[in-house]
């Protein structure tokens, strides 16, 4: 998420902006500075309120699933929520249907003398500003999120905790409520405006009357609902979501094994063969009131039955099953060009999506004999959710490892650019942050 979120010229502006303005008024208390940053507080809701006024249009996929009704649980007892990583490489769990982990793929910390980071392991970039969280519910309900804080540091840690934290509490305590598809978008949006509200209320609960002095995130965050068997929609389950950003979803048929992205298509055009841009974030980062930025804010639903697997990836593991991160030629998968910058976006974005949800497919499904009983051919057979994270994170790491060992070897030198034609072609992937949450569908303990 560095090359994607790192705008450092212009949250300095924004910083200057804010001190300007103090210099402006020397003799403000600081009571009178509180009031003044939780009035900008206050106008950066606007940006969601406008978006919640016509919450259809948010809906990006599946439009006929907009008016389905679900039914809400009564009284539902969470299992309490889960949520890391503290280090690198936690992983959090609940039975076998639940899994989340999260791993960084960067080089080790250049040694210096007196220092000893890089005999106790520490990388560039840590701590990991990625964030998991889930909780399951008797109901069969689940609640789960990715939260990517943008660039590193305490800041984008920060925000990414706090949106975490937040859009589970809330979505949880909504959740005896939802009784339709569209109810349940609003409540994610509105999810996603408390985040951003707790994310700038936060360097104010430090003592610092500045709401610039926080980070900024991506998040996607959704649920499992049941839906209405009266309703026609041939499906007991839907996962409703929100992204900002560029985390992604991904559905996985239980009876067929198929793959599907969700989320295609959240990325903005410009990043489909461009990855600096992440389309979103919640923080501070529009205007001088702190607004998110919502360019790609955006809901997303997939049917679901008992036995199907809901993923959310933060960029650092789907990043690297782009075939042009893996240098891949575009020719290879039908894309008649040389480049894939001189590819259109909707072929370019369709072509690494097939391949994206092909590799899943293939390390997903549990390799095994024909069975002879016909009912076990009709259902797909999967590798167990930890295994199949452990496969996903290993391929990021290992994908990286030239990239890596290069960055460490040399430690005050500038990495070829990835788009250069003279950079070698051994630098494959993209070292990140990397977390994925694995949830099968229908099942509770």
């Amino acid at each position: 998420m560095l090359a994607a979120c790192f705008r450092a010229e212009k949250e300095d502006k924004r910083v200057e902006e804010s001190e300007s303005e103090s210099e402006t008024n020397p003799e403000a208390t600081s009571e009178d500075e509180a009031t003044k940053q939780e009035t900008k507080i206050e106008l950066a809701k606007k940006t969601f309120l406008d978006k919640l006024q016509n919450i259809d249009v948010l809906f990006k996929n599946n439009p006929q699933l907009i008016d389905a009704t679900v039914v809400p649980p009564a009284k539902p007892k969470g299992n309490g929520m889960l949520m890391g990583p503290a280090v690198d490489g936690e992983t959090k769990r609940e039975g076998d249907h639940v899994f989340a982990k999260s791993i960084s793929s960067y080089p080790l910390k250049p040694k210096k003398p007196g220092d000893p980071a890089e005999e106790d392991g520490v990388k560039l970039g840590d701590p990991i500003c990625d964030t998991y969280s889930f909780e399951v519910f008797d109901s069969k309900n689940v609640v789960f999120a990715v939260a990517d804080g943008c660039n590193w540091g305490p800041k984008p840690l920060e925000a990414a905790r706090i949106s975490s934290t937040v859009f589970q509490e809330h979505m949880k305590s909504k959740l005896p409520r939802i009784d339709s598809v569209r109810k349940a978008g609003k409540c994610l949006v509105k999810a996603f405006m408390q985040a951003h509200t707790r994310i700038l209320q936060a360097p104010l609960k430090r003592g610092i009357n500045d709401i610039w002095e926080t980070g900024t995130t991506t998040l996607l965050g959704g649920v499992i609902l049941k839906l209405d068997e009266n309703d026609d929609h041939n499906a007991p389950y839907i996962f409703v979501s929100a992204s900002v950003g560029d985390c992604k979803a991904f559905h996985v048929s239980g009876k067929t094994g198929k793959v599907t992205d969700i989320t295609r298509g959240n990325r903005p055009p410009s990043s489909v063969t461009n990855v600096n841009d992440p389309g979103g974030r919640l923080g501070p980062y529009v205007g001088k009131e702190g607004s998110a930025d919502l360019r790609n804010l955006g809901l997303f639903t997939s049917l679901c039955h008992e036995g199907d697997i809901v993923m959310i990836f933060s960029d650092g593991v789907y990043d690297n099953l782009d075939p042009q991160q893996l240098n891949v030629p575009c020719r290879d998968l039908g894309i008649d060009a040389d480049e894939w910058e001189q590819a259109s976006t909707d072929e370019a974005e369709k072509a690494k999506d097939e391949y994206r949800c092909k590799f899943i497919a293939d390390r997903l499904l549990e390799k095994s004999d024909e069975s002879d009983d016909e009912e076990d051919e009709k259902k797909a057979k999967f590798v167990p959710l930890e295994q199949f994270s452990t496969v996903l994170l290993e391929h990021a790491y290992e994908v990286t490892e030239y990239s890596r060992k290069w960055m460490e070897e040399h430690p005050t030198a500038r990495m070829p650019d990835a788009r250069s034609k003279k950079r070698d072609p051994k630098f494959l992937g993209k070292m990140d942050h990397t977390t994925c949450v694995l949830v099968k569908v229908g099942v509770s303990e």
